[in-house]
């Protein structure tokens, strides 16, 4: 009888302390996410901030800008070929 006894206690407070054990986790991995939510804030806000910053950075380039920089315009050659499979020199006419 006392061995059922130890048993039963012995069970009981295995149990206790496997329940306390499991809500602190509970609880920690609670806080843990709230944190993460904030910071994912943060970051969703600078993003959206770099990515207004890019758009009106964007606005601002244009063909003359480029030639300021040293860009040129090229007028580019295309290939095609013709049924036989030898190559012609096509310009470009768009």
């Amino acid at each position: 009888m006392k061995k059922i006894f130890n048993t039963t206690i012995f069970g009981i407070v295995l149990l206790a302390i496997l329940y306390v054990a499991f809500l602190g986790r509970t609880v920690f991995n609670i806080v843990e996410r709230k944190s993460l939510e904030n910071e994912y804030r943060a970051l969703a806000n600078e993003v959206s901030e770099l990515e207004l910053n890019y758009l009106s950075v964007t606005e601002k380039i244009d063909l003359k800008f480029s030639m300021t920089r040293g860009f040129k315009e090229i007028n580019p050659e295309y290939i095609s070929r013709n049924p036989i499979g030898t190559a012609l020199l096509v310009k470009n006419e768009i």
